[in-house]
């Protein structure tokens, strides 16, 4: 076993990789032209849980594939439940800085 803990020396590398270049992170971005909310969500992070579909009482959030998407995003109210509900951390809302 190597040093970061993987059997797999590919899986390693990717992990090493991803560890030393986060801008590298695969981040969706929706942005309002409507109300200029942005919502962005690390696709890395997502697990496809669904908090934010439950929490959300605009509706913005579906899960997709088993990630996370906010097709409504002009429907936003900008409460900020999404990001606090998440409970890996996916989301940024930027209304909740």
């Amino acid at each position: 076993m190597d040093a970061c803990g993987e059997k797999d020396i590919h899986a390693c590398a990717l992990l090493s990789v991803s560890r030393m270049f986060p801008a590298m992170a695969d981040i969706r971005k929706w942005k309002s032209k409507k109300i200029g909310v942005v919502i962005e969500v690390d696709y890395g992070k997502c697990q496809g849980i669904g908090k934010c579909v439950e929490v959300c009482p605009a509706n913005v959030y579906e899960v997709v594939d088993g990630k996370a998407t906010a097709p409504n995003i002009d429907s936003c109210v900008e409460c900020c439940a999404c990001q606090d509900a998440c409970p890996v951390i996916a989301i940024k809302h930027h209304s909740c800085q």
